[in-house]
């Protein structure tokens, strides 16, 4: 499928399942604008994408700010001239059961898993609806699906990331605006699955239910067990 003159925002296009995923767009075509936190992140995924980084366009961007994010959609628009998809990819991870991780764990996870997309989402829609087209992919996880214990704040976060993105398609489809909800599982090759995840902070919590601890061992074990032995998950 030909992507040509078509335009792109990829939220966590930097990140680990960004590198499977912006390639794949270039490679179809499409021209596509990353927003991104450090000169590192981007400098990495230029490199990753080797020749096909001249349709790359990265713009220094906290996701997390309306009035930032609402700078960078006009400054697409006035560059571009059109956005015909947005890409939800970013995203975070903090384990613990649900009583040992504190109320700032909470908010930082549903800050990263669900503000990011209300946002963007929020910023590009405007657009889209006076066109009457347009794409939005929102990259979710198994969770609705699976609800895996001893994980609470990602389970809740990213149980809302994936409400939000079917609730928004109600609305979005009446003005022609598709939605496509992805939902991978553990992909182990060549993302380092979530590789800054963070644990429960409150140890005092995490002593006094210290008996739940066999629990989450078989719970890991079992998420083990998803992949047959030697067999690595490819994101592409």
């Amino acid at each position: 499928m030909s992507l040509s003159n078509r335009v792109a925002i990829i939220t966590g296009g930097t990140g680990n399942l960004g590198r499977a995923v912006v390639p794949a767009f270039l490679g179809a075509g499409a021209t596509v604008v990353v927003p991104y936190r450090t000169d590192a992140s981007i400098n990495k995924l230029r490199e990753h994408v080797g020749d096909e980084g001249t349709r790359l366009h990265g713009q220094q961007v906290d996701v997390t700010d309306e009035a930032a994010v609402a700078r960078l959609v006009d400054a697409v628009l006035a560059e571009h001239g059109r956005i015909d998809f947005l890409l939800n990819l970013v995203g975070g991870y903090e384990g613990g059961k649900f009583l040992e991780t504190d109320l700032d764990q909470w908010d930082r996870l549903f800050r990263l898993n669900v503000r990011p997309t209300l946002v963007c989402t929020r910023a590009v829609l405007p657009h889209m609806r006076r066109r009457r087209s347009g794409t939005l992919v929102y990259v979710g996880s198994t969770i609705l699906v699976t609800t895996p214990p001893f994980l609470g704040p990602y389970v809740a976060s990213k149980a809302a990331f994936d409400a939000l993105a079917v609730v928004t398609s109600y609305e979005a489809a009446q003005f022609g605006i598709e939605t496509s909800i992805v939902m991978p599982g553990a992909i182990t090759r060549g993302t380092q699955h979530f590789p800054n995840a963070s644990r429960a902070t409150d140890e005092r919590v995490t002593a006094e239910y210290a008996e739940l601890d066999p629990l989450v061992a078989r719970t890991h074990e079992a998420h083990e067990r998803l992949f047959e032995p030697g067999e690595e998950a490819d994101p592409q």
